[in-house]
């Protein structure tokens, strides 16, 4: 009937290089994900250590203010007030860490 052209030799690099370029597609589109599904060590920390997420109306970015620590019994008391810059709510954080005692 019809006959093919021995296109073997020249198709053999073509799919090869075809599949290189699918795999490094997926890798990429892998890498974008897992970047985007990565968790902040806090769940409500963004990037900068003086903002956060506000927890009241959720779209506003709540900045820094006031932070003081002080030493109440034998615990280190470490408190930060943020304020939303959209809903004007304050928000408290409040961090409590003991201290051991001294070896004499």
């Amino acid at each position: 009937m019809f006959a093919l052209p021995n296109l073997s030799i020249g198709l053999v690099p073509l799919i090869v290089a075809a599949i290189g370029l699918a795999a490094m597609i997926a890798f990429a589109v892998f890498r974008t994900v897992a970047a985007r599904h990565h968790e902040p060590s806090h769940p409500d920390a963004q990037p900068g250590s003086d903002a956060r997420k506000c927890t009241y109306c959720r779209r506003g970015v709540a900045m820094l203010r006031e932070e003081t620590v002080r030493l109440v019994g034998e615990d280190l008391v470490g408190v930060r007030c943020y304020v939303c810059t959209r809903c004007g709510l304050p928000q408290w954080w409040v961090e409590r860490r003991g201290i051991s005692p001294h070896v004499r």
